[in-house]
């Protein structure tokens, strides 16, 4: 080792190794889901230190982002007044890749939660609780849950969710796996409020 070379400090990370993501690029959403297991990041937005207040994420915790395993989902239905709730499941058993390549199996596989049910042709027929849930799509709903987890990466909270409409009111809710809670809290992960240099 050269005298003249300084070593590099064990706990000091070069900025390339961070993603710096400011309210504006979380609105626009700083990655999209590209199959059940993996994303694709936005990097034009937010792989340069610009502003003064951004929430700063390792690019190893971003990039390798699982929406399959990461996180959890679970549906709320309600039903002439009364609400019917179904258990909270990995994301995984209603995001696959076959229901990506549809709005429609996308849209029917959220509503149905991982819930066993028979194809009634406009209807399904939920077997744990004899709903009967008419079929529809949602052709935003890949943006809908991108949204939402964008949201719940960027604030960090317990959950987001969002809501299909349709005379009966649907609310999908979206969460942290406890892994996943564990990486996109950890104390290298936040917001930062850096003051402009004068």
């Amino acid at each position: 080792m050269s005298w003249f070379t300084k070593s590099p400090l064990a706990n000091v990370s070069t900025p390339d190794k961070y993603y710096y993501v400011s309210s504006e690029a979380a609105n626009k959403g700083f990655f999209k889901i590209a199959y059940a297991e993996t994303v694709t990041v936005d990097e034009k937005d937010i792989s340069e230190f610009k502003g003064n207040c951004l929430t700063i994420f390792p690019k190893e915790v971003i990039s390798k982002i699982n929406p399959a395993k990461d996180f959890t989902i679970n549906v709320n239905i309600t039903i002439d007044g009364k609400v019917h709730q179904f258990d909270k499941v990995d994301l995984g058993v209603v995001l696959t890749n076959e229901t990506l390549k549809s709005p429609e199996y996308l849209t029917q596989s959220i509503m149905l939660c991982g819930q066993n049910a028979i194809d009634m042709g406009d209807k399904f027929l939920i077997l744990s609780n004899g709903l009967m849930i008419p079929k529809f799509t949602d052709l935003k709903v890949i943006d809908k849950l991108n949204d939402t987890l964008n949201d719940a990466i960027f604030k960090a909270h317990r959950g987001y969710g969002f809501v299909f409409n349709l005379g009966e009111s649907i609310e999908v809710n979206i969460g942290f796996t406890n892994e996943a809670a564990a990486k996109f809290t950890w104390k290298n992960v936040g917001s930062y409020y850096v003051p402009e240099d004068k």
